[in-house]
């Protein structure tokens, strides 16, 4: 199965956060057509409540597991663009880890995940496609990983990069933190990202002031990929831009 999370050609579908900066909303619709923004999720606290990752789970080109009490909102605002959607097993509910029940990445032929936490229909669903699975410690394992390529991707989990190097993908290891999430500590660099193409990534904000990011603009330069700022903002993790 090809990797969903890297859209088939130049992306012109957007899911993203209704919490997101307004910066950032109009920075990315300089690049997409349609932005299609969250329903927040009552049973999960505020900061992450309108994260898509938090809700959705891509499972197959413009196939989606989504979680039972937004079902309808996302039903209504994408099958009519072409998505197929599948109602989850399970419903986020305020506390880690059973928020977590759509938060997986997909990686060189393998789910990233706390296996423990994924949603039965999720698991169901890409078991059929062949996929293996990985189970990390880090349940927010799609917040967690930066998905550049099919098997290649950035992280600032120690744990989870050694994990996947070991597979055969090919995985940056950047510094902790530096990534602003409301009402929180520190965000992610999964989910302050989206692929606008195999080679288009779009980020939140700037990465002038993140420590890492000369090694990030090599990474990105070794496999062609052009970086696109959506702001001039800190990078802000915003439960992912999902692309399609």
């Amino acid at each position: 199965m090809r990797n969903p999370f890297v859209p088939l050609s130049r992306a012109s579908i957007a899911i993203i956060s209704k919490d997101a900066p307004e910066a950032v909303k109009k920075g990315l619709r300089q690049h997409i057509e349609t932005v299609v923004e969250t329903t927040p999720l009552e049973g999960v606290y505020n900061e992450i409540s309108n994260h898509p990752d938090i809700a959705i789970m891509p499972v197959g080109n413009k196939r989606l597991v989504v979680a039972p009490s937004v079902y309808e909102y996302y039903r209504e605002s994408l099958e009519p663009l072409g998505f197929s959607l599948v109602k989850g097993d399970s419903e986020p509910g305020y506390n880690y880890p059973e928020n977590i029940s759509y938060n997986a990445a997909i990686l060189g032929g393998n789910v990233v995940c706390y296996l423990r936490s994924l949603d039965r229909i999720v698991e169901d669903e890409l078991s059929k496609k062949g996929l293996g699975f990985i189970n990390v410690a880090q349940g927010y394992a799609k917040c967690s990983l930066a998905v550049i390529g099919e098997s290649r991707a950035i992280t600032s989990d120690v744990r989870i990069a050694e994990r996947l190097t070991k597979t055969g993908a090919d995985i940056l290891l950047i510094d902790h933190g530096h990534i602003r999430l409301q009402g929180m500590n520190y965000g992610f660099i999964g989910g302050s990202v989206g692929l606008l193409s195999e080679r288009e990534l779009m980020i939140t904000g700037s990465i002038s002031n993140h420590p890492s990011k000369g090694i990030i603009k090599e990474f990105l330069n070794r496999y062609d990929i052009r970086l696109l700022q959506l702001s001039e903002e800190t990078i802000i993790d915003i439960g992912t831009i999902l692309t399609f």
